[in-house]
């Protein structure tokens, strides 16, 4: 648990490891490998998944200025007879 909270993964990891090799069915070394093995893969996709300024500026998704005609969410108002 030591190593868990002091951010050494493959530490942890590794002790688990032997853990389980002993007795399989220890459901606290399971667990804590398994947080151990997402905190780890989670820290290599948040280097992996850094965008540049320009990736933020030419992004492909673009808003329109203005609504398409027949879109809008206002009735238009009508006048009646009576």
């Amino acid at each position: 648990v030591s190593r868990f909270r002091q951010r050494r993964w493959d530490e942890c990891i590794d002790i688990c490891t032997e853990l389980l090799e002993q007795n399989p069915r220890d459901q606290a070394a399971w667990f804590l490998k398994c947080r151990a093995l997402t905190s780890k893969q989670w820290i290599d996709d948040v280097e992996i998944d850094e965008e540049g300024v320009a990736d933020l500026l030419l992004d492909e998704n673009a808003v329109a200025q203005a609504p398409r005609p027949g879109t809008s969410l206002h009735r238009p108002r009508t006048e009646s007879g009576s």
